[in-house]
């Protein structure tokens, strides 16, 4: 944490982990205007007529390195931040400005030597004219109102009177706006997206033989049509039907199993296009149409898992999803192999500002010397060390209703069902390497158990059974989601376990901005 005293030359610095302050204070003249963190030892200091880098060095020295800057280098900048992108090997510097939309750099501030920086300029003479020019206000400390996603977005408040004049909508006052928020992206990502799609292809193939599907959004409904749910007949031409109550398969009706209806017992995908009722058209179900049609899933549901358990092996099927991972189980085994052990030995480390007090330093502590602790850490192992316990790791695949339905839409769960048949073919007479087990969540339970621990299967038969067990979860469970729960419970159960390392691999489709979660890279 930092602060600082605009146009002084005083800036103090808090480490709240280490119960540190430090006190810099800046030659005599200078008057800071901003102080912008590049990393945490190093900071971008705007002054008022020039620009200086300051850098905590390893000796504990503190340097103020001037910066050669041309004549027409941005002032007024409000915030920074380093952002990782896949088109560079080196993270990119992005700083919002105020006269700018955005300033990016591959090099300057993060290194010392000179380096070359971007700017897009911001657009002259935009703002609307209904707002008198001798009276515009700015914000109190407009690097308050700035900040840089992980994304690499630029969000800003800007205030009324700096609206963009194409952003008034013209049925509305502009004196009606009291502000707005500017969402600048000053990435251009096309050449990572098209190397991404190369490489997707390069691992798994050409996909263009995969039918394309249309849905079609449905605003008219008649809740007329609502009668006792049941699963339908069976069309032996399986033709696409529409709207109607009579066939299993059909889309945007009532009653039957289908997709994009309201009242059927579970899902049913025929293969056809779909025809989406909406939400409140399902909100409209009389509950105890819901309980008989939860009934219906529920009994046809253990009918099909008794089926799956009896039945023979189709190897016609397994080798045609086999032969989509084939190629990666043999790297991913060939990886495992290589494993080495993680298990960590705890030592002591000293000359720490903050711990146990160290006996051989109590001299030193009376003389004010700060780093007088020591403190116990994780010795990082032999890299040749031999692994001794077997990794831990619990895979939690979605087996949620939006799998299945959306799986005509973008393949999702035949991807999800293929990384699980990798995950066993893989993982198949590792376990000295690796022990693992396989859960299912969605929105009937945080945790449906499809292979368990020491018990993987151990042939062909057994593993198609597995994926056929995940995909009928997804056809008949309830709707909703319970992504979060299935994470922390897995986290709970298996930090208890005495392993050499313990992961928690998650695989979802929910989205996290509902529940104003933000995934980080690192």
């Amino acid at each position: 944490m930092m602060f600082f005293e605009r146009q002084g030359r005083n800036i103090r610095m808090l480490d709240a982990d280490a119960s540190l302050v430090t006190d810099i204070t800046l030659p005599e003249g200078s008057r800071i205007q901003n102080v912008l963190p590049v990393n945490p030892y190093t900071h971008l200091i705007e002054l008022r007529d020039r620009y200086a880098l300051m850098s905590f060095e390893e000796d504990g020295r503190c340097l103020l390195r001037a910066v050669d800057t041309p004549t027409n280098i941005p002032k007024n900048l409000l915030c920074s931040r380093n952002v990782e992108i896949a088109s560079n090997k080196q993270p990119l510097h992005i700083i919002a400005s105020d006269q700018y939309y955005a300033i990016t750099s591959n090099g300057f501030p993060m290194t010392f030597s000179a380096g070359e920086v971007n700017v897009s300029k911001r657009e002259q003479d935009s703002s609307h004219d209904d707002v008198h020019s001798n009276k515009p206000y700015q914000y109190a400390h407009p690097h308050l109102n700035s900040l840089i996603l992980d994304s690499g977005h630029i969000v800003r408040a800007m205030p009324h009177w700096r609206i963009p004049a194409k952003a008034i909508h013209e049925d509305i006052s502009p004196d009606d706006y009291v502000g707005v928020l500017e969402i600048v992206d000053p990435l251009n990502e096309n050449d990572s997206i098209s190397s991404a799609l190369n490489a997707w292809e390069k691992l798994f193939g050409d996909q263009t033989d995969e039918s394309l599907r249309l849905e079609f959004g449905k605003d008219d409904f008649d809740m007329s049509k609502l009668d006792d749910p049941k699963i339908g007949k069976v069309d032996p031409a399986n033709t696409p039907h529409v709207g109607g109550s009579t066939w299993a398969g059909g889309t945007g009706g009532y009653n039957t199993a289908g997709l994009g209806g309201v009242g059927g017992p579970f899902r049913l995908d025929a293969g056809h296009d779909v025809h989406q009722l909406p939400q409140n058209a399902k909100d409209a179900v009389p509950e105890h149409i819901r309980r008989k049609a939860r009934e219906i899933a529920k009994s046809e549901y253990k009918k099909r898992l008794h089926e799956i358990d009896m039945s023979e092996h189709d190897a016609k099927m397994y080798n045609a999803l086999y032969g989509r991972i084939e190629k990666q189980s043999r790297i991913l085994r060939s990886v495992i192999d290589s494993l080495e052990a993680k298990a960590k030995e705890r030592q002591w480390i000293r000359h720490q500002t903050n711990g146990d007090l160290d006996d051989a330093k109590l001299v030193e502590g009376i003389t004010g010397e700060r780093t007088i602790y020591r403190r116990r850490i994780d010795q990082k192992p032999d890299e040749s060390a031999e692994q001794n316990k077997p990794k831990r790791i619990r895979f939690c695949f979605d087996v949620s209703g939006s799998m299945y339905r959306f799986n005509g839409y973008d393949q999702r769960l035949q991807r999800s069902l293929e990384s699980a048949l990798l995950v066993m073919e893989s993982l198949h007479g590792k376990h000295s390497k690796i022990i693992y087990d396989i859960v299912g969540h969605s929105g009937e339970s945080e945790k449906v158990s499809f292979v368990k621990l020491n018990n993987s299967p151990s042939n062909e038969n057994s593993r198609l059974k597995v994926l056929k067990k995940m995909l009928l979860h997804s056809q008949f469970c309830m709707s909703g989601d319970s992504t979060l729960e299935c994470m922390q419970l897995s986290a709970d159960e298996i930090s208890k376990e005495d392993s050499d390392e313990r992961f928690v691999v998650v695989v979802s489709d929910a989205n996290f901005d509902r529940f104003l979660l933000f995934y980080k890279t690192s």
